[in-house]
Parts: C-alpha cells; structure tokens; sequence
C-alpha cells in the first residue's frame, strides 16, 4: 500500500486508488488488490470533458433517449456491442411502455383538473346546471412482437427497468470498441458540463478543531480537490495538506503550549494533477497552542 502524493502519477479512475484523508493506493498482494484488466477500453474519451448524466430528470427527457436509444441502435451497432435481440426487445418494449403512461397520466391529469373545476362550480353562484363529465377515452395499449416472432401483444411493464437500462449503457461505453460518436447517435452521453472559469477563487471557511488545529471546509467539485497553505504571524506561505474531500483537517505543528499565533490559512483548486484558478483569500485565526 502506498501513499498518494501529488503530481506523482496517481490516476483517478484507478480502481486501486482510494481518496479521502489519507489517500492511498493498493498493490499486488494487499486485501482488495484489482489486477490490470486485459480489456482495458483502447478508445479513450477525452478526460478533460466532463458530462452530465446520461438519463435526464425530466419525464420528457427520458422518454427521449429511450425513443432515440430504441431506433438508433441498429442491427449494425447491436453486433458492434454484442447486443442480444431480447436486450434489443427489452429497450423498446420500455420505451412503448413509459411513454403510454406518460400519455395517460396527461389525459387524467387533464381530466382531474376539468371534474375540479365542476365541482368547484357548485360553490359559486349562477343559474342552470352542468351535465357531468364523461370519462376520457384512452389511446389502446402498444403492443409488440415477441423476439422469436409471433402475433403481437401488449406491452407491460417491466419491475427494474432502468437497472436494465443502466446495464445496457453500461456494456455498451465499456466495450474495448466504444466509440463517443456511437453513444451520441443512442443518446446516451449527457450534456457537455461547462468547464470553470480560468479564474475561479475558492471560498473556504475555517474553524478550530478538536484537536486545536484549523479544519478548512471548501467546496471541491468539479475539482481533484484542493491544496492548502498557511502563513504563521505574517511569515512566508507554506504547503500544507491537500484534500480530496470537502473538509479537511490541516497537518502543521501547533504553536508551543501557553502561545497563540495567528494564522493566515489559503487554498487553491487542482484539476489534472495541477494548480487551477486562483488561489483564495486568506483567511485569518488564532491557534493556540497546547
């Protein structure tokens, strides 16, 4: 087991590496040791692009990537992944199913709110009377042919889908043959993430601890993490801890027993294993030692 230390080679996307406070890294013979993979995927994606996730929040959106998903993969790119006819019929078979109950839930919810505004009708003043509201007439079930052929049947729905989902993405972005411009025509890379200014400033708070020492709390994301530097009663900035997580606790020795000193505490975001931004605006306390 080794240490993680900076601009020393580490890869984020190591399976080995853990990050936190400390960070390390496992190696051949330690409990949980992952052995390189033979398949490790030869198409690259550009590591300095960030995405959102692939499956949208929005009801709308779902629907979709699951349409674009459904007719994109076609009996070409299916090969291309080793996808399975009943994969291929699972995904559609989804696909019919959330978008009629996404219809019908529009069609009741239309009609809730007409029966709403009768009843509420017989609170206010007026003359005559309304005839009641026939119920909706709902559009019939899709229906599909089984993977083996056959007469078509009705859709259901499946319990787990988007598990199944998950999975197929999965399988797909993960083959040694992925290729970006593939999972695009399927919809399934989400929107490009803006990177962050060039300029952006950390906004890190600072308490005292347990233990007497400063904890800093800085939000981190999209960043590796943060480095901290401190300077004692004016004196020249030095490199303290770096950290992964949103609050760390700094590692300097404390002022001898009975003294305080004060201290002027800065960080700065790193992203690719280096300085990014600017660095913060000091932040000042008092540390007392013990």
């Amino acid at each position: 087991m080794r240490t993680i230390r900076l601009d020393a080679g580490f890869r984020l996307d190591d399976p080995n590496s853990y990050w936190g406070n400390p960070s390390f890294q496992l190696e051949p013979g330690d409990p949980g040791y992952v052995p390189p993979s033979p398949t490790y995927p030869k198409h690259k994606k550009n590591p300095h692009m960030a995405h959102q996730p692939y499956l949208p929040k929005d009801d709308e959106g779902i629907k979709t990537l699951l349409m674009t998903f459904s007719m994109g993969l076609t009996d070409a790119l299916a090969t291309k992944y080793a996808i399975t006819p009943e994969q291929r019929w699972r995904l559609k078979r989804g696909w019919l199913a959330f978008e009629h109950l996404l219809n019908l839930s529009s069609i009741y919810g239309e009609y809730s709110k007409a029966l709403t505004t009768l009843r509420e009708s017989m609170f206010l003043d007026g003359d005559g009377a309304a005839a009641m509201l026939a119920p909706p007439t709902l559009p019939a079930v899709p229906t599909l042919e089984p993977v083996g052929g056959g007469a078509a049947v009705p859709v259901q729905v499946e319990a787990d889908f988007f598990d199944f989902l998950g999975r197929l993405v999965a399988q797909i972005k993960q083959a040694d043959v992925y290729d970006p411009s593939d999972g695009n025509t399927l919809g399934i890379i989400g929107a490009e993430i803006p990177p962050p200014p060039v300029d952006i400033k950390p906004m890190p708070r600072a308490r005292i601890g347990p233990n007497g020492k400063p904890i800093i709390t800085c939000k981190k994301s999209p960043f590796q993490g943060y480095q901290t530097e401190y300077s004692r009663n004016g004196g020249p900035y030095v490199k303290d801890v770096f950290s992964s997580s949103r609050e760390c606790e700094m590692d300097a020795a404390l002022p001898p027993a009975g003294t305080v000193e004060v201290w002027r505490i800065r960080v700065q975001y790193r992203l690719n294993n280096a300085p990014f931004g600017q660095p913060s605006d000091p932040i000042e306390i008092d540390v007392r030692g013990r």
